[in-house]
């Protein structure tokens, strides 16, 4: 199907504003990546079929992705391996966590990129993007079924884990049943599987107290 044909999805229109909103298919974002209408160093993520702009990642966020990924790295089997900012395709949304924790048969993602059945954990960073994380992509999380998910909060210095996810119903949207807070003070543990390989220091996340912004 080309990207200039009509939309798979319908248009929808809000009742509040009147306005129409153009839902993507995945098929369709991938398509407008490779016709170059979407440039590799643009920083968008299909979310339930808009394409949303991410904000610039600052200093500290970095400081949190890297400091969690050294982390986990060092846990990891070898039936795992660990992604750094790179997209997951699920049903309507093909988002760009922070971190996730995929299966490791590299050989089935060269054609594609890991779905929501080889993601065992999802962490994202947030700091300006909190309403963000914690809201709209635990919705898309937990609607894929995703095992687990994780919220490095750098305002509040914890991180957040969300896991049991449910589906939408009739009633509500998808979400966690379970939903923790962990301090800096604390840890938190590691599973895959079913199988606990070890626990990680809240505060090994954070960056320094004296380097945080006023």
């Amino acid at each position: 199907m080309s990207i200039h044909e009509p939309p798979a999805a319908p248009i929808e229109e809000s009742p509040r504003s009147g306005i129409s909103t153009y839902r993507f298919t995945v098929e369709q974002y991938h398509q407008m990546a490779a016709a170059g209408i979407l440039e590799e160093d643009e920083r968008v993520q299909l979310l339930e079929g808009e394409i949303v702009r991410t904000t610039p990642i600052g200093p500290l966020h970095r400081y949190a992705v890297v400091a969690a990924g050294e982390a986990l790295s060092k846990l990891l089997p070898p039936a795992w391996e660990m992604m750094i900012q790179q997209p997951i395709t699920l049903a309507h949304s093909e988002p760009e966590p922070d971190l996730c924790i995929v299966r490791s048969e590299s050989a089935r993602y060269l054609d594609r990129h890991p779905g929501a059945a080889d993601v065992a954990l999802v962490i994202e960073v947030a700091d300006s993007s909190l309403p963000l994380d914690r809201n709209r992509k635990q919705t898309i999380y937990a609607a894929a079924g995703i095992p687990e998910y994780w919220i490095v909060n750098l305002d509040q210095r914890c991180v957040e884990v969300f896991s049991r996810p449910q589906p939408a119903t009739a009633q509500q949207s998808a979400s966690y049943q379970t939903h923790q807070v962990f301090d800096d003070q604390a840890a938190v543990e590691i599973e895959l599987a079913g199988r606990r390989l070890g626990e990680i220091r809240i505060e090994d996340l954070m960056p320094p107290i004296a380097e945080r912004r006023p």
